[in-house]
């Protein structure tokens, strides 16, 4: 009987709880629909350090930095949201219009065609609906697989069979592409400059040398870490030095 209260409680908590984070949201869209975009940001930013997380929530966030002039934060969130949902376009648009407003303007490396095309296949879907597909595939491959050890028919023994490869193959793709996009999620190697000018050291000590100066909003690439400072990369791969881990913010 304790054990079935005790149940009780916690769901009974969790559902107040999902209740009150959602009146907190709607709060928050409504500070920035009625155009309160400082009040918002801070309605926002409690929503996610009380673990409430989404694309939707992080480009609301993003397009509200931006309308306090905050380009740093705005990309910030722009590029979380797209790590959440790789296909949205909005957001995808407003970061491309961010972004042209930096002092840097570094341009990743190019990409052989191919290795687009899988690029963006794979950022169609995020995450769980790759892992969604993966599971449906291989189902798919399994009920044929029996129809292939069963079928009495030589020719429908032939279909199945050459239907089970080829699904398993698409479930091993859409498997891979969940995996890839989870670790860009946990891994983050991905930041963005938050100092308003920041200068690349050749090595993690204030008295290195500059090597390059990098200006707000910039992304970088983290390659390694070390004590209070990062290894880092610009973008396009030519400029390699240290920063101080307070002057970025992961994405």
């Amino acid at each position: 009987m304790k054990k079935v209260v005790l149940v009780f409680i916690v769901l009974l908590s969790y559902s107040l709880s999902s209740l009150a984070q959602k009146q907190d949201l709607k709060q928050a869209n409504s500070l920035y629909l009625s155009a309160h975009y400082v009040e918002s940001i801070a309605a926002y930013e409690k929503l996610l350090q009380g673990g409430v997380e989404s694309a939707a929530l992080y480009y609301n966030l993003g397009n509200a930095y931006y309308r306090t002039g905050k380009i740093a934060a705005s990309i910030l969130n722009y590029e979380r949201a797209l790590k959440l949902d790789p296909n949205n376009k909005d957001a995808k648009y407003n970061l491309e219009l961010v972004n042209s407003k930096k002092v840097d303007r570094i341009n990743s490396v190019d990409k052989l065609f191919f290795v687009q095309w899988i690029d963006s296949l794979r950022d169609m879907s995020n995450s769980n609906s790759w892992a969604i597909k993966s599971i449906v595939f291989f189902i798919f491959f399994i009920l044929l697989s029996t129809v292939f050890l069963f079928a009495k028919y030589v020719w429908l023994r032939k279909t199945a069979f050459f239907s089970a490869i080829f699904l398993v193959c698409v479930a091993v793709v859409c498997f891979v592409f969940s995996y890839q996009q989870k670790e860009r999620i946990v891994n983050v190697k991905e930041a963005i400059v938050f100092s308003q000018t920041v200068s690349l050291k050749s090595s993690p000590d204030d008295s290195g040398t500059d090597l390059f100066f990098l200006h707000e909003g910039t992304k970088v690439i983290i390659k390694s870490e070390l004590g209070k400072w990062f290894e880092v990369q610009t973008e396009d791969g030519t400029n390699v030095g240290w920063l101080q881990t307070n002057t970025i913010v992961k994405i």
